[in-house]
This record gives C-alpha cells, sequence and structure tokens, in this order.
C-alpha cells in the first residue's frame, strides 16, 4: 500500500468551517458573558468589536474572513444563544460579516436526487445534501465537492469529490499552507478561541504549543490527545488556490487525531493523488466518517473548553472511522477503498476490535494488514465490494441498486 514515513511538516491543511460566515480574532474576557450571535456551523475566532448594538445583546465582530450566504436564506440566518434555545429574532444582515477569503466560496442545498453519484445516496433522517463551488474570476463557478451533512452530530457523513480534468498538485507552497493554517485557526498567535455547537457558546483555549482542539480521553493518561478539525476533500487535492480555499469550510471537517491526521491519513490522501495522476477524468473520490468513539459514559466528544486545568466536554462526537473510496469509473478494478483508525488510545493493531474493522483488512506482503503506529495512528485497506456492503448495511448512505 505504501511505506510509513514520520512526517512534521505542516501535512495537516486546516479543516475548516461551514462558514456561511466566520469571524476571527482574539476574545476578550467581556465576550465569555455576552449572548454571542453567530453561525450553528460555526468554528470561529472572534475579534470584538468597538460598536455594540445600542440594546446590548448583539455582539458585532470586525472579521478578517466570512461570507453571507444569500444562496441559503433558510440556512443563513444567525442565533442567539439564550438557556440553551435558538432565538432568530435578528436579521441576518446586521451581525454576519464579509471577507476577501471567503467571497470565492458558494454553497448551493441541493435535493437528495441531485447527488450526481451512482455510488453513494444522502437520504435519510437528518442528512442535508450541499454542493461546494468555488467562484471563479471570470464569474462561473466551479463545482469541487458536494458534502451530507449528518445534522444530529453536525458533521459531514461523506464527501464526494466529481471526476475533474484537472490533475492534483503534486505539493504546496509552504508559505501558502502556513498562510492558510494560521488563517484557520491554528497560527500561533492564537489564544482563544469560540467554539458554537447546537446553540452553546463555549470557550477553548491552547494548551501547551498544540495547534488543535484539546481533548483528555482517558483519566489514566497524563498527557491528553489532541484533535485537529480533519478535511473530507484535502486542501491539497487541489490545483487552483480559490479551490483549495474552498475546502475551508466546517461542512468539510470533522473531529481528527492530530498525529494520525498528518502521518497516517495523511498517506492515504496522498496516495489517492498519486492514483489520480494518471487520467484524472476516470476517478471519482469519497471521503467520509463512521460511527463515533465509544466510551462508558457514551460517544467521546471534541471537548472545547479548558478550563482551570480541566477538560470539559463538548458537544462534537469524534469519529471512530474515517474511509475513503477512491473510485474508477472506467475501471472498477482500480478502485481501492481504505479504513482510518482515528483512536489514538490503540498502542498495537492487535488492540484494534472488531468494532473497528467494518470490512477484512487486506494483508499486505504478507505483513500485519495494518500500516501505521501507535504515534501515527493505524489504515487499513479492504476489498472495494466488502466495504461498499459495509456502508450500505450499516450507515445507509450506499445506493440499494448499486452493486460494484
Amino acid at each position: 500500500m505504501w511505506t510509513l514515513t514520520v512526517f512534521f511538516g505542516f501535512l495537516l491543511v486546516p479543516a475548516g468551517v461551514l462558514g456561511k460566515q466566520e469571524c476571527r480574532t482574539q476574545l476578550d474576557t467581556t465576550v465569555r458573558s455576552s449572548k454571542i450571535f453567530i453561525d450553528v456551523f460555526k468554528f470561529s475566532q472572534p475579534k470584538r468589536s468597538k460598536e455594540v448594538n445600542s440594546g446590548g445583546d448583539l455582539v458585532n465582530f470586525e472579521c478578517g474572513n466570512g461570507f453571507v450566504r444569500k444562496d441559503l436564506p433558510g440556512k443563513s440566518y444567525p442565533f442567539q444563544c439564550v438557556n440553551g434555545k435558538f432565538n432568530r429574532t435578528y436579521p441576518l444582515e446586521e451581525i454576519l460579516c464579509r471577507s476577501d477569503y471567503h467571497k470565492s466560496s458558494m454553497a448551493v442545498r441541493l435535493s437528495p436526487i441531485e447527488i450526481r453519484s451512482k455510488i453513494f445516496k444522502c437520504d435519510g433522517p437528518g442528512l442535508e445534501l450541499y454542493q461546494l463551488n468555488s467562484v471563479q474570476p471570470d464569474g462561473k463557478t466551479k463545482h469541487l465537492y458536494t458534502a451530507c451533512l449528518d445534522t444530529a452530530v453536525m458533521r459531514p457523513k461523506f464527501v464526494f469529490q466529481p471526476s475533474t480534468e484537472e490533475k492534483p498538485p503534486k505539493g504546496i507552497h509552504l508559505e501558502e499552507r502556513n498562510d492558510v493554517w494560521g488563517f484557520d485557526g491554528y497560527g500561533s498567535s492564537i489564544n482563544e478561541m469560540l467554539v458554537l455547537s447546537k446553540g452553546y457558546v463555549e470557550n477553548i483555549q491552547r494548551n501547551r504549543t498544540t495547534n488543535s482542539f484539546p481533548q483528555k480521553y482517558s483519566a489514566k493518561n497524563p498527557y491528553p490527545h489532541y484533535f485537529n478539525r480533519g478535511h473530507l476533500a484535502p486542501y491539497a487535492d487541489y490545483a487552483d488556490a480559490l479551490d483549495r480555499k474552498t475546502t475551508c469550510e466546517y461542512i468539510n471537517a470533522a473531529p481528527q487525531w492530530e498525529a494520525f491526521n498528518k502521518n497516517s491519513w495523511s498517506l492515504v490522501e496522498r496516495e489517492a493523488r498519486m492514483m489520480r495522476q494518471t487520467n484524472p477524468k476516470e476517478w471519482e473520490v469519497y471521503t467520509g466518517t463512521y460511527g463515533s468513539i465509544p466510551t462508558t459514559r457514551g460517544p467521546l466528544v471534541v471537548a472545547p473548553i479548558f478550563e482551570q486545568g480541566r477538560f470539559k466536554k463538548g458537544m462534537l462526537p469524534v469519529p471512530m472511522l474515517y474511509w475513503k473510496l477512491v473510485y474508477n469509473t472506467v475501471d472498477k478494478t482500480k478502485s481501492k477503498a481504505f479504513v482510518g483508525v482515528n483512536n489514538p488510545e490503540f498502542k498495537t493493531s492487535a488492540e484494534i476490535g472488531p468494532k473497528y474493522k467494518i470490512c477484512t483488512p487486506i494483508a499486505q506482503k504478507n505483513k500485519d494488514p495494518y500500516e501505521g503506529s501507535e504515534f501515527f495512528g493505524f489504515v487499513y485497506q479492504c476489498k472495494v465490494d466488502e466495504f461498499l456492503n459495509a456502508l450500505k448495511n450499516n450507515e445507509k448512505i450506499v445506493k440499494e441498486k448499486f452493486v460494484f
């Protein structure tokens, strides 16, 4: 499959924000006690504006990025958190902010029949389908990916990258990668971030030198694991800079263990790009999440609060698995299916239990079928037909009539 190599560079490209708008800045203490108006899909880094609504209820933000979603009027309203309930009383234009960064992004709500995939569907309870486009300099739009959002857990079920004539880039300039990395909430200047999940506004603070969301998974482990905002459609998959920015949307991201994101899973993404270097028009790529990490107290969730040395529970369930199908529409035998274990607690592949094996791992050259390690995470490859049957039976996202 591949040879595992240690990478300490910026293999993570920041996962993004379904930024119907995305307001960024430092957070001051006065904001913490305020009623914050912001979008439910938002991971943001707010900067307190000098102007405050005369009623005292509205916090205006000076924005380094963000855009108004006029194409989705039913989904573009802001939310006020009052005792855990939404109040949609303020007009959109009073609150949302614009930015040059996201002016190239546009999302369009689709009906389930518009998915344009012969394999997957997005028509189950709580599922919403969105097409993400980049707006080109000539005003035309380009379809980059389609996201199936699971509104029950506020994370993508899967993301579909359609076939294209453009080859994936072989590399992204480091300066650009660093610039976007900082822009998306991981920059060294960030001390705190504001996180909203299903109507609750909470604080998150950087711990030690990490640039990710902190999560203490086990009380027995004195050093917490961290989760990045993991892209499903990777930033590095796109040759055009405008297209790359369109991946920085929260609808394209889910919590992903930091070391796994930067190492074992990044190698899966790299292999997918290599496969598509030849005849890119023949390839479709599907990437998704599967289940949530179980604990004795229910699913593991991202902990967006770090307060007085203690971690508190958040509300965004951490996926048990990430999966990727690289599908050749001309010769299906060239297709490959990969599964990545997103649980940082496993020290050896022998500890990976049945729940994490949705299909039979294929042994690689008579070796352990699991690639990776305790520090970089584990991934495995399956037969495509068995993999799709697992998603059809367990996730209900594969079309009933599709046969590989």
